[in-house]
């Protein structure tokens, strides 16, 4: 997934700046960042201090990484390239205007925000309440958040597609009492290999091209003053 993540923001490139991802965990998708952008900062908020105690910058490395969230970022007015948030606006306790809010006010002008949501509202279950997501959006839904925001978008589209029937079958099983979230959880390693190959062709499709309908939904929009 973080490779169709790179593929998604390629086409619209952040102009000079630092880049933050806010969510940003354990901060793998933090180091991809300052290997394909040596020259920038990279910065990283996230709510949880546990989460932050497993993202240590090693020596020579510029990211910087802080515990803040998305609806109080310590950075100035208009001072960065790009914003990511890979499902961190469709958590527990996030408000969505207020964080596209907060976001736009951090942006510099023409900079770039990618966000990546969970899709379908009908899906929410189980494994969004184990997983802190508070809500699943339809493009409609999140386009017009983002318009709202006054954010002009420049590309969505779904991804994690190959998983979708089998999730959808798994929340039908789940509400029936057939299944729990942790059995989804214990897939064996030639299952993860094969999903991991299927992905590496999503990422070569979304180079080019959108899906119509996937798990995850991706929106990428650039703010308009």
């Amino acid at each position: 997934m973080r490779r169709i993540t790179h593929s998604i923001m390629a086409t619209s490139l952040p102009p000079d700046g630092p880049i933050l991802e806010v969510g940003c965990g354990g901060g793998a998708f933090m180091s991809e960042l300052q290997l394909l952008h040596p020259r920038r900062s990279i910065l990283g908020i996230d709510a949880n201090p546990i989460a932050l105690d497993f993202n240590k910058p090693v020596h020579g490395d510029v990211r910087h990484i802080a515990q803040a969230d998305l609806h109080n970022l310590p950075f100035p007015d208009s001072k960065l390239s790009a914003v990511v948030g890979l499902d961190a606006y469709d958590q527990n306790g996030i408000e969505l205007a207020s964080a596209l809010e907060e976001s736009w006010r951090v942006l510099g002008t023409s900079s770039v925000l990618l966000v990546r949501v969970s899709a379908y509202e009908w899906l929410w279950g189980e494994h969004d309440r184990a997983f802190g997501t508070a809500k699943r959006y339809t493009k409609a839904s999140l386009e017009q958040a983002l318009q709202d925001a006054k954010y002009s978008v420049i590309r969505m589209t779904h991804a994690n597609t190959v998983m979708l029937l089998p999730a959808i079958i798994h929340r039908l099983t789940s509400r029936m009492g057939w299944t729990t979230v942790e059995e989804q959880l214990e897939l064996p390693q030639w299952l993860n290999s094969f999903l991991t190959v299927i992905l590496g062709l999503e990422t070569a499709w979304l180079r080019r091209k959108s899906l119509p309908m996937g798990l995850s939904l991706y929106a990428l929009a650039k703010k308009t003053t």
